[in-house]
Parts: C-alpha cells; structure tokens; sequence
C-alpha cells in the first residue's frame, strides 16, 4: 500500500525588517500599508522599526494639548504624532515597536477583536520566551479591575485585556483600529525605560503629583532589560518576535525591508479614511 504524504500549505505574509524613521513617517507607512492590504495589493504584513528622533505618540481620538507638555516636547526634540490605532500616550524612544496588518477575513487570526488581541498576544509572548523573559497575557475577563487607571493619559498606566505582563508590571502595550475590513495593531515594546522622562512629557498639577506618576511608572511597567538584568539590542528583540509570530501563527515570510509597493503607496495615498 503506497502512502501518500499532505503537506501543509502555510499562509505568506510579508515581513519588513525597518530601521529607524521619524514618528510622522512611521504612521504614514503603517497607515499606507493599512491602506494596501484592505485594497488586495499586498499580502498580510508585520513590520518592525524604531523612532528617530523619540516621539510621543497619541491615540487617534486624544488631544495632545489636554495630557501633553507641549513646550517640554519641543525643547527636548521630542515629536509628537497622532497614531492611526487608539489607546494613550507612549514615548517611543528605547523600543522595538511593531505593526500588524491583516484583512478581518484570514486564514490564522480571529477577525474579532478579543479574539485578535489574543492570538497577537500569544505571539508576542513566544518571542518574549526566546529572550528568556516569562510573560503572561491579562485576563480578557478581568478587565474591570482595571477601571480607575483609564484616566491616566499614560499608555502603560493601565492593563487591558490580552495584553502582555511579566512579573505583574506591563512589558508590551498595544492598540488597533479597524478600517472597512482590514485590521492594524500597533504594539510597543520595551527595550529600556526612562521614566522621569515619561513623566515629564505629561502635564501635571498639582507639581507634587509628578513624583506620584513617577512612582507609578516603576509599580506598573519594566522593560526588557530590568528583567532578567539582560542587553538586549533592536535586532535581538526583532528576531526573537519574528520568531514568536512564525511560531503562533505558523506563516511564511518573505522578508524585505520597505517593498516597492509599499513605497509607492506611501508616496500617493498616505491617508486612511
């Protein structure tokens, strides 16, 4: 009896290993690659790049002029650029930060959005374990508790479900938003922290509650490196989350830096409605 062997078919995605951009040009692409997945022209794509110089970005529906010091900003060369995706504030400096974009219709990622969350999460955690780092995603179900930090204008301030924890201090923060059928995620993730930098990106009164949001910042978020006492570089990071995304996923890339297609759409069409 002659056995006949099936081979798994995996789904190919397109995979751009970035550098460092400034914090316009970063959401330009992100919003242009949005923008040619939903029209069909470039497969699902994960992206990961660096901000130069550190810039502070804002959810789409936040108001920089509300929660953000602008004259501390613009004295220290910080920019300021309204993400596509929603969430609050977060300071991109030492970082690896990632975007995925993937149409709601897909072989490998639940098209809802808890269901996306997760399965993103759990990616990302693979690629945590390849540095060493044990994380664990928050609990879908026990968002409520989180209820009295969604003041802070603080991305890292507060956990939200199916997003990623070590040691009960937030490593990892995310947002997505959905445009007519396509899906992007953003997620940042912390090589190192500089939290009175953080803290004075905000503006605070009274000027006694700065060292309270100071304090905050060291209960509530770590970085890579605080972890396990590691150095972890831009490409060690990049490479263990490619590696936890192709392992969650079970995908293909193929990998370049920004494609020809991209470009030309970043050039043209650089807003998504």
């Amino acid at each position: 009896m002659q056995e006949t062997s099936r081979s798994i078919i995996k789904e190919k995605w397109h995979l751009i290993e970035d550098g460092l951009h400034d914090g316009h040009m970063n959401m330009r692409i992100d919003k242009a690659i949005a923008h040619a997945c939903g029209k069909g022209l470039i497969p699902p794509t994960l992206r990961f790049y660096g901000w130069s110089p550190p810039a502070v970005s804002i959810g789409y529906s936040q108001r920089p002029e509300r929660d953000i010091d602008l004259n501390y900003c613009e004295k220290h060369g910080i920019d300021i650029v309204q993400r596509p995706t929603g969430g609050r504030a977060v300071l991109h400096d030492h970082e690896l930060t990632y975007s995925i974009t993937f149409q709601e219709e897909n072989q490998v990622i639940p098209g809802h959005l808890q269901g996306s969350f997760k399965v993103i999460g759990e990616s990302l955690i693979r690629g945590l374990a390849y540095l060493g780092i044990d994380a664990q995603l928050v609990d879908g179900r026990r968002n409520r508790l989180n209820r009295p930090c969604n003041r802070e204008p603080a991305c890292f301030s507060s956990h939200s479900p199916y997003e990623i924890l070590t040691n009960g201090k937030k490593i990892i923060g995310s947002a997505q938003r959905r445009f007519k059928g396509v899906i992007l995620q953003h997620g940042s993730i912390l090589i190192d922290i500089d939290r009175e930098r953080l803290a004075y990106i905000f503006k605070v009164s009274p000027a006694g509650d700065r060292e309270r949001l100071i304090s905050s910042f060291y209960k509530k978020m770590i970085s890579l490196n605080e972890v396990n006492n590691d150095t972890f570089s831009y490409s060690d990071v990049m490479n263990a989350m490619i590696r936890g995304f192709k392992d969650r996923l079970g995908i293909e890339f193929s990998s370049d830096t920004i494609a020809t297609e991209d470009t030309e759409v970043t050039e043209k069409n650089n807003k998504v409605t």
